[in-house]
């Protein structure tokens, strides 16, 4: 009987420690990190860009981005909030297809005005700071990498860390190889980039 009663007390231990790990991380579940609906950031670049954010669902967006004649939808996940006089949002952006990157290229330090292809492999995740206004100056930073297409048919050339500007060649599949000394020109990355915003109201409200 006192086995039983401890083999079934460990069970019920192991049930509740699985029912709690599933809950995950950065607010868990349901819960609102922060509120970016309604905001606009437009880059301050000699082609101005913008991207603005229309709330999904609790810490999911919709972005509508604009790059001149090209616009295009993408995502924004919610990752971490920092609140303060310079308030951080860290999140992961997604776009619709692999021509969208030309309308973000702003966002992700990128020459917009390349005639070059690019592709995003995996998950991009931008670092905003913005200042204590609703409206104003902020700044972004990038991780992630992004591919180079080249050739015909179009095949997958070099890759760019977004965060430290190294570019590498990669083979047909995508695999990297060493680091190219000193890049190309033509894909000089921006480590860091300003923008300005509007409508944070939402955001300094947490």
């Amino acid at each position: 009987m006192k086995k039983t009663f401890t083999s079934l007390l460990a069970l019920a231990g192991m049930v509740v420690g699985f029912t709690l790990c599933s809950c995950g991380g950065g607010g868990g579940g349901n819960d609102e990190i922060v509120n970016l609906d309604g905001l606009e950031i437009t880059s301050l670049t000699s082609t101005e860009t913008s991207m603005q954010f229309t709330k999904a669902s609790a810490n999911y967006y919709a972005l509508q981005l604009s790059f001149g004649g090209s616009n295009s939808d993408g995502h924004f996940l919610v990752k971490g909030f920092t609140p303060g006089s310079q308030p951080r949002v860290v999140g992961a952006i997604s776009l619709t297809a692999n021509s969208d990157v030309r309308a973000a290229a702003n966002w992700l330090g990128l020459p917009p005005d390349s005639n070059l292809t690019f592709s995003i492999p995996d998950e991009i995740e931008l670092t905003m700071t913005f200042g204590s206004k609703t409206s104003g100056t902020g700044s972004m930073t990038r991780k992630g990498k992004v591919l180079i297409w080249s050739g015909n048919p179009l095949i997958p050339s070099k890759s760019i860390d977004l965060a430290t500007g190294e570019i590498r060649g990669v083979d047909a599949e995508g695999n990297e190889g060493d680091v190219i000394d000193g890049g190309t020109p033509e894909i000089e990355v921006d480590l860091e980039t300003s923008f300005h915003y509007e409508n944070a109201s939402g955001m300094l409200k947490k």
